[in-house]
């Protein structure tokens, strides 16, 4: 995944016509570190985004249950380099972009448009023959704050309402339970 991070900034640092594409790394820090939704991701607008409070206020989650979601420092760097390149004008954070490069801030990107830009970007670029989808980020991200957190932590990032959902995007469910019981084992008395 960070090699195709990384593949995908030269990429964008190369090519005129895809610096503007820009948005699309700026959704996959997010999609990645906040475990966001590519659909909740293009419904984002510009004053869903608070830079002051380095959240975002995220309206169109499934459940009709928005919620306010905190903005990792890389991805706040992300989206500053992407605002000064869209502009501070209300509509779309994540706007439509034409084959030119050009900047249509009356229409939101696409969940399609955002996945097609992003295979591109993945396979051209980093070689991995594999399909990356914005889900397998969400799901890598939930994953890995299971491991590092604990799955209650990672409820409230997915803005799941079971526990049972975030439970499906456990990883390491074998490797966790031979983990505590080692750590039961060795906390017998000798």
């Amino acid at each position: 995944m960070k090699h195709c991070s990384n593949a995908c900034w030269r990429r964008l640092r190369t090519h005129p016509r895809n610096h503007a594409f820009g948005c699309i790394l700026n959704g996959l820090a997010l999609c990645f570190t906040a475990a966001l939704r590519v659909g909740s991701l293009v419904a984002l607008r510009y004053q869903d985004y608070s830079d002051e409070r380095q959240e975002l206020l995220v309206s169109t989650a499934k459940g009709n249950r928005p919620y306010r979601l905190p903005v990792g420092s890389r991805a706040q760097q992300a989206l500053t380099q992407w605002i000064k390149i869209r502009g501070d004008d209300p509509g779309p954070l994540f706007c439509g972009i034409d084959r030119h490069g050009n900047l249509d801030l009356s229409r939101h990107l696409t969940s399609q448009g955002a996945q097609t830009i992003l295979n591109k970007l993945s396979h051209t670029e980093a070689g991995d023959p594999d399909h990356i989808t914005f889900h397998d980020l969400r799901g890598t991200a939930l994953s890995d704050t299971i491991d590092t957190q604990g799955i209650k932590a990672a409820r409230d990032l997915a803005n799941h309402e079971s526990i049972q959902t975030t439970a499906g995007y456990d990883r390491k469910p074998e490797e966790r339970k031979k983990a505590a019981v080692l750590d039961l084992d060795n906390s017998l008395p000798e």
